[in-house]
C-alpha cells in the first residue's frame, strides 16, 4: 500500500509501544522454562509473531489474555527434527538458531530470499560444529554446537552473539564466548544477559567473556512486564523537535536499550529534551553541525539523518557499517530517499554526511525499502515537508509497529491510501 503523507501539526500525547528486542528474548526464555510464564504487554507485531510461530514448533503453548501473553514451557527438548517458516525477521532467525541447533539433529528453515541473503554471513557460516547451507528460500543446518571457546565478532550484527547467550544452559558447562570486537557492555548484549538473568541464568563474566555459572543454569518460569521501545519512541520524539506539542510517554528511564542514546545525540546536536509528568517532549535548542557514531546503535540511523538534513550546518554520523545487512540496505535507502525528498547527504565509507538545510520540499515518490524503520523516518520528515510526499510500501510498518499511521493520524497527521 502507498501512502501520501501531507504536511500537518501533530500533537498530543503517544505512548511508545513496546520493546521489540525484550519481547523476543522474553518470549524465548519463558518458552524455554519449566511451567507457565506471563509476558504483560508484549509487542505484537510480524516479527513477533515468527517467533511465536517457531517457538511453538519446538513445543511451547501460547495463549492471549488481555494485554498479556501466557507461555507453556517446552516439555520436550530433545526432539529429532524440526521445520520452521520464517518470512523476514532475522533477529527471530539469529535468536533462536543456535537453541534450535541444541534441541534437534536436523533443522530446515524455508524464509524469504531476501531473509536468506541477510543472514548467510561469515559469522553465522563460522559457528563450529553446525553444517549451515542455503538455496534460494531455505536454510538446513544439523550438527552441534560442541566446542568449547566460541569466538564471535559482533561487526555484523549482535542477534547470534544474543543467540547464543541464550543457548548457554544448553551447552556444555564450560563453554565460553570470546567477544573479539565488540564489548561485552553493548547495550543489545546487556539486554539479553538482563533478560536470561531475570529468568534465573546465572553469568560470569569476565575479560569480555561470558559463560554459565552451573549453580544457577535453568530457565525458570516467571512473569515480566515489558517496558516501551525507545527505537520506535524515537520516531515520536524526533517529531515533536518540529511538533512541540506532541509528548511521548511509557519509557523507563532506567533502561539499558542503547537507543536511548538518542537524547544523547541531540543534545551533541544542540537540541534538549525534558521529562515531566512522566512525559518526554522537546525543551529547546536547534539542530546545529556536530559529529556522531552510531555503532552500537544503528536502528537509530534513519530518523536521525532525517533530522540532520534540517540542521544549521553538516552533521557527520559515523558507524553506519551495519546497515547494509538491514531490511534493506539501510544506508543506501536514507541516501537515496532523503536525497529525492530534498535532503543533501552523501555517504563515505561507513559515514553518512549530512548537510542541512532549511526547508525539505517533498512533492515527491520515494520508495518504502519494504523497511519499517525507512517508512517511519521518511513518515515524520514528510510532516514538515513543504509539499506531500507519497511512500510506497508503506505497510512496511506491520514489522515492528503496526499503528503506526493509525497513531500518526491520531495525532494529527494527514494520510491518504494512493
Amino acid at each position: 500500500m502507498d501512502l501520501k503523507i501531507y504536511p500537518s501539526n501533530l500533537q498530543g500525547e503517544v505512548l511508545a509501544p513496546s520493546s521489540k528486542s525484550l519481547t523476543h528474548r522474553a518470549l524465548i526464555c519463558g518458552a524455554l522454562a519449566t511451567g507457565r510464564s506471563i509476558i504483560n504487554n508484549p509487542l505484537d507485531a510480524l516479527d513477533i509473531k515468527e517467533t511465536i510461530l517457531c517457538l511453538e514448533e519446538l513445543g511451547a503453548k501460547f495463549t492471549w489474555k488481555d494485554e498479556s501473553l501466557i507461555i507453556d514451557g517446552i516439555n520436550d527438548l530433545n526432539l529429532e527434527k524440526h521445520y520452521f517458516q520464517i518470512n523476514e525477521s532475522a533477529s527471530t532467525l539469529r535468536l533462536i538458531l543456535p537453541v534450535v541447533s541444541l534441541l534437534s539433529k536436523e533443522f530446515k528453515f524455508t524464509c524469504s530470499r531476501t531473509l536468506i541473503n541477510r543472514i548467510t554471513t561469515p559469522d553465522l557460516l563460522a559457528l563450529e560444529g553446525l553444517e549451515i547451507t542455503t538455496n534460494d528460500d531455505e536454510l538446513f543446518g544439523r550438527g552441534k554446537l560442541n566446542v568449547q571457546n566460541y569466538y564471535l565478532s559482533g561487526k555484523i550484527t549482535t542477534q547470534l552473539i544474543s543467540g547464543l547467550i541464550l543457548a548457554l544452559p544448553f551447552l556444555d558447562k564450560e563453554t565460553t564466548l570470546h567477544l573479539i570486537d565488540i564489548d561485552v557492555n553493548n547495550p543489545y548484549l546487556q539486554l539479553t544477559i538482563q533478560m536470561a538473568s531475570f529468568f534465573g541464568i546465572d553469568f560470569l563474566i569476565t575479560n569480555n567473556s561470558i559463560k554459565l555459572n552451573p549453580a544457577n543454569s535453568t530457565y525458570q518460569a516467571k512473569t515480566i512486564n515489558i517496558e516501551g521501545d525507545y527505537s520506535n519512541a524515537a520516531f515520536w520524539l524526533a517529531a515533536s523537535y518540529f511538533h512541540h506539542d506532541l509528548k511521548v510517554r511509557n519509557l523507563n528511564l532506567n533502561s539499558l536499550q542503547g537507543d536511548q542514546r538518542y537524547f544523547e545525540y541531540l543534545e551533541i546536536l544542540g537540541v534538549k529534551y525534558q521529562y515531566e509528568n512522566h512525559q518526554y517532549s522537546y525543551h529547546n535548542g536547534k539542530l546545529l553541525a556536530g559529529t556522531l557514531d552510531i555503532t552500537s546503535t544503528p536502528d537509530l540511523a534513519p530518523i536521525l539523518a532525517s533530522l540532520a538534513s534540517l540542521a544549521t550546518g553538516t552533521v557527520i554520523i559515523h558507524g553506519i557499517e551495519k546497515l547494509k545487512y538491514k531490511e534493506s540496505n539501510r544506508s543506501l535507502a536514507i541516501l537515496e530517499g532523503m536525497n529525492k525528498i530534498g535532503a543533501n547527504l552523501e555517504m563515505q565509507g561507513d559515514t553518512l554526511i549530512v548537510h542541512g538545510k532549511n526547508q525539505l520540499i517533498g512533492g515527491v515518490t520515494v520508495e518504502g525499502y519494504n523497511d519499517h524503520r525507512i517508512v517511519m523516518a521518511f513518515a515524520i520528515i514528510a510532516s514538515i515537508c513543504k509539499q506531500p510526499v507519497i511512500i510506497s510500501n508503506a505497510m512496511a510498518v506491520r514489522k515492528s509497529y503496526p499503528k503506526f499511521f493509525e497513531e500518526f493520524i491520531r495525532l494529527g497527521g494527514k494520510v491518504e491510501v494512493i
